[in-house]
């Protein structure tokens, strides 16, 4: 090798073909990743790209939706019904109880925009009860704000004492202004079609309207009102779980109309609750022996004599209410049953009793045969003409005042 041979050789390590010389910048380029680094930053790009319509889109239907919820807040509602909506919201009701008696009274339709509603204004723990009268037309927001403000319409509290009939019941609704027409509830107590509509398993209202507090608007359709003392009793039945011929081993088969035909009996014959259950047992024991039942109050019903003593010529009244000359249940009931009577007729106590008699202390002597029932007679004999003048909120039923008038008492 020659001395030039080295520079020869060093010469040629950067003689290349010119094709194979990097342009200027070629040290950059040729360590760029060239193609994929563009992809890369494309992806990146439609992914931030899609991001953004989706946050667009949601801010839009956000934006859409509450818009939508602002005007339902604000649009009238049932504005084709006629009258005002009546609504009763009862203390400890919840917001989403209330929002569904406004929807079922028509109020509102939407159950769940209206509790957003009320959640959404604060307003779901400032809801008032009472009586209200909601006009048609108004908007959700306007039934928040009178909910808030309370009832200001006129209302009255009415109280039916256990056994009164359906004729006084009438009366007291007409004297407290709750109705208008006294004579039209009456009426109305003796339509079939609207008492079927009502689930009333009879032609006449007596018997199924719930003696209780209430509390109507003035004034209050008579239909609504009956409405309303038949549904109370329907809820104290069911709260009592009364079912004909399950309820008691003891007890006569009856139907419910029958239970309640009974249980008007029994609410007439005693002023005790407690007694109710021994009282109604004797006249089960009686229906399944097939006796008389012999009840002093179905002569009263009948007679309309609810303040005089009986007299003997009384029992022998021709009547499908007088009990001493029929056997079996009289046709409908004599008056309109409390809680603890409905109760009694169909969960009678377990007795072998066959008899009761007045002891003038407002308690009963109870027997199991004649003999001894007349020994009792006998021994409360001088009570018996105090019983006249027992009393519960009406004229109660009397014990019997002359020894030859019941077999029973």
């Amino acid at each position: 090798m020659t001395d030039t041979e080295p520079c020869k050789t060093k010469h040629a390590l950067y003689r290349t073909d010119p094709a194979s010389v990097p342009p200027s910048g070629g040290h950059e380029a040729a360590f760029a990743p060239g193609p994929k680094r563009g992809g890369c930053r494309r992806t990146i790009s439609w992914i931030l790209q899609a991001l953004g319509v989706l946050f667009l889109l949601a801010l839009l239907c956000g934006v859409g939706a509450g818009g939508w919820f602002f005007y339902w807040m604000h649009r009238p509602q049932s504005a084709d019904r006629a009258e005002a909506a009546r609504v009763e919201l009862r203390k400890g009701d919840s917001v989403r109880t209330i929002a569904r008696r406004l929807r079922e009274g028509g109020v509102v339709d939407s159950e769940t925009l209206f509790l957003a509603a009320a959640v959404w204004r604060r307003a779901d723990r400032r809801l008032k009860a009472g009586e209200y009268a909601f006009a048609p037309g108004l908007a959700p927001n306007d039934v928040i704000d009178l909910l808030v403000k309370g009832p200001d319409i006129l209302s009255v509290k009415v109280t039916f004492p256990e056994g009164w009939t359906a004729s006084r019941m009438a009366q007291r609704l007409a004297e407290k202004g709750a109705i208008v027409s006294a004579e039209r509830l009456e009426a109305l107590c003796g339509d079939a079609e609207f008492l079927s509509s009502l689930g009333v398993p009879d032609t006449q209202a007596e018997g199924y309207l719930f003696p209780d507090t209430y509390v109507f608007v003035q004034p209050t359709d008579e239909k609504e009102a009956i409405q309303r003392l038949v549904r109370r009793q329907g809820e104290i039945v069911r709260s009592l779980g009364l079912r004909p011929g399950l309820n008691s081993a003891d007890a006569a088969p009856l139907t419910f109309r029958q239970g309640v035909i009974l249980a008007s009996i029994v609410e007439r014959e005693v002023s005790d609750p407690e007694e109710m259950s021994l009282v109604s047992s004797v006249f089960h024991n009686r229906l399944k022996r097939g006796m008389k039942l012999d009840s002093c109050a179905t002569v009263r019903h009948a007679l309309n004599k609810w303040d005089a003593p009986l007299t003997l010529s009384d029992l022998k009244c021709d009547s499908p209410y007088n009990t001493y000359a029929r056997a079996g249940l009289p046709p409908t009931p004599i008056c309109n049953p409390g809680r603890a009577a409905l109760d009694a007729a169909f969960r009678p106590a377990r007795s072998d009793y066959l008899y009761y008699v007045y002891r003038g202390d407002g308690r009963h002597a109870f027997s199991k045969t004649l003999r001894e029932h007349l020994a009792a007679r006998k021994r409360y004999k001088e009570a018996w003409g105090k019983s006249a003048s027992r009393e519960r909120d009406d004229t109660g039923p009397t014990a019997v005042e002359d020894e030859a008038t019941s077999s029973t008492r």
